[in-house]
């Protein structure tokens, strides 16, 4: 499965309370002489997270602008389709989805269909490259995904400006991969 899609959790500290996000990145101003694409901010970070916006009864909330969380379109089993959260990984194209509406979970399978016209146990996650058009994805990690057409990109919530890229280590696509916005709820 390689490395599995890290997932939002809340802090604990004394007593029980919660103390901040654990989402798993350092922010820009936590790394060690960073460079950064144009317009990413200090407190933001690179790669991206799953989670729940369940939070009832904490100190903090769920998902906010600076720490959002992936949004899926999911089709649960016995249920309708709807908008949705990953909860954990099951596999490189299986995750255990909650629907945001319904509260139903169950496990969907990554496909190629529309929006508004999946199939039961199917789900879709989409990015938008520099170009601005919406392109759902095959496989997802912390940081990477690939689409339908084996296209490759460094993917994060907060950049996706045309023309960007991240510098690769090794020999893919001359050293460079085109960043892509992912799809989120920060509420």
């Amino acid at each position: 499965m390689g490395r599995p899609l890290k997932i939002m959790k809340l802090g604990a500290g004394a007593e029980g309370a919660t103390t901040g996000k654990d989402i798993g990145f350092n922010t820009v101003s936590e790394l060690t002489a960073p460079v950064t694409p144009d317009g990413l901010g200090q407190d933001q970070f690179y790669g991206v997270v799953g989670g729940d916006i369940t939070t009832t009864g904490t100190a903090e909330p769920g998902p906010n602008a600076d720490n959002p969380v992936v949004l899926v379109r999911v089709f649960i089993a016995g249920e309708s389709e709807e908008d949705g959260l990953i909860i954990r990984q099951k596999g490189s194209r299986q995750y255990l989805v909650e629907g945001i509406s319904s509260g139903a979970q169950g496990v969907c399978t990554l496909s190629d269909e529309a929006d508004s016209s999946l199939t039961s146990g199917n789900m879709t996650i989409t990015v938008y490259p520099g170009d601005s058009t919406a392109v759902r994805l095959k496989k997802l990690t912390n940081k990477w995904c690939l689409d339908w057409s084996d296209n490759r990109y460094f993917v994060n919530f907060f950049q996706g400006v045309q023309g960007e890229t991240a510098i690769k280590s090794g020999a893919y696509q001359n050293g460079t991969t085109e960043l892509a916005k992912i799809e989120s709820t920060n509420s």
